[in-house]
């Protein structure tokens, strides 16, 4: 598996395709993209709704993919990807809103090192709620190391 840093546009409008409501896209964002050994897109993390305080910064991460396989390389590919949001858009908090429903991603942040916070009543519309997750700097630091 090898992570594409250098089409953003384009990994972001193929996660947009894959979530229902984002059909306008995300608006200003940066976006990281798994692709498989024949270069096809598998997975797509796209970074988003950055909000800057004066002591620091949040920004969201939303998520899709066509193929399970990349989480044969979760551990490789999470470090590198989470590395943008702390250490090069230098925010603090990443957080992220997983449907209630969604058992797999809700585990799969889990694994990344999320920590659930709250839950959204009917944000993804009438009985469908999300679970708030988030990951601070520190915890990516714990988990994965700090970065040289």
């Amino acid at each position: 598996m090898r992570i594409v840093t250098d089409d953003s546009d384009n990994v972001a409008a193929w996660v947009a395709q894959r979530i229902p409501g984002l059909e306008r896209g995300f608006g200003p964002c940066a976006a990281i993209g798994v692709a498989d050994e024949t270069g096809r897109a598998v997975a797509g993390f796209v970074f988003h709704d950055m909000q800057s305080w004066p002591d620091g910064a949040t920004i969201q991460l939303s998520l899709a993919s066509d193929d399970p396989r990349w989480l044969r390389q979760r551990k490789r590919i999470a470090k590198a990807v989470l590395f943008y949001p702390f250490y090069t858009a230098k925010v603090w908090k990443l957080w992220t809103a997983i449907p209630h429903t969604s058992d797999r991603t809700l585990k799969l942040g889990q694994v990344f090192g999320f920590t659930r916070e709250a839950m959204l009543v009917d944000q993804f519309g009438r009985k469908k709620h999300a679970f708030i997750s988030r990951l601070f700097r520190k915890d990516y630091d714990r988990i994965y190391g700090v970065p040289n």
